[in-house]
């Protein structure tokens, strides 16, 4: 059930800081604020990202709605232009957990690079990949999991993504490994890595961004 192992994860990790790429309908990060004020966990913030201001103001709304306008900082604008407002709003902290969502038309291998580059993503940051089968996700999958610097870990699950009928679906976890694990992991595997997209990956990225387009 995917939110019995939503719910695993935040009990685990139980993070502060909580990144979201797409805010949508503004949902997920209602659920994620309840989540973690049911856990007891003070001080929690999570930071959403949304490009289209109209989904934003329904959001915003739901937030109002739902009384968690004191634990959600939602930025508008495309990502790359909200990162640095991401790095003022953390004011030196680290991030301890970040979601990217498929099928928000956000390029998550180029934001989690981004994200990295700006030192979001740092050691013991936990990486939540959902809905790891639609269109876009197997490439940044593939970045996970040939990048020794992470620890990938896919759950199968099943959804209702047409009334009554149920599709396969997985969620990625993955964490950030500690520099010195990583190098040791990097010296290890270098020669058996192809960082390279696998031939089926190859046309399923290609197609996944015409579609976005």
């Amino acid at each position: 059930d995917r939110i019995a192992i939503f719910e695993d994860i935040l009990t685990h990790a139980r993070p502060k800081l909580i990144l979201e790429f797409g805010t949508r309908s503004g949902a997920g990060a209602v659920w994620l604020a309840l989540q973690l004020r049911s856990l007891g966990i003070h001080g929690c913030c999570v930071i959403t990202l949304e490009q289209d201001p109209v989904r934003l103001a329904v959001a915003q709304s739901l937030f109002e709605t739902a009384g968690v306008t004191q634990d959600v900082v939602a930025l508008v604008g495309p990502w790359r232009d909200c990162l640095p407002d991401v790095v003022e709003v953390l004011n030196g902290r680290h991030l301890d957990m970040l979601f990217l969502g498929a099928g928000d038309g956000c390029g998550q291998v180029e934001a989690l690079v981004a994200a990295t580059e700006l030192g979001l993503v740092t050691p013991d940051c936990q990486i939540i990949l959902d809905h790891a089968l639609w269109p876009g996700a197997p490439r940044t999958i593939w970045h996970l999991h040939t990048n020794p610097r992470y620890c990938l870990r896919l759950f199968p699950i099943s959804t209702a993504a047409i009334p009554c009928r149920e599709t396969e679906d997985w969620i990625g976890i993955c964490s950030v490994l500690h520099q010195d694990i990583g190098d040791s992991v990097a010296d290890r595997a270098a020669e058996k890595l192809n960082r390279t997209l696998p031939g089926p990956l190859a046309p399923l990225a290609a197609e996944a961004v015409r579609t976005w387009r």
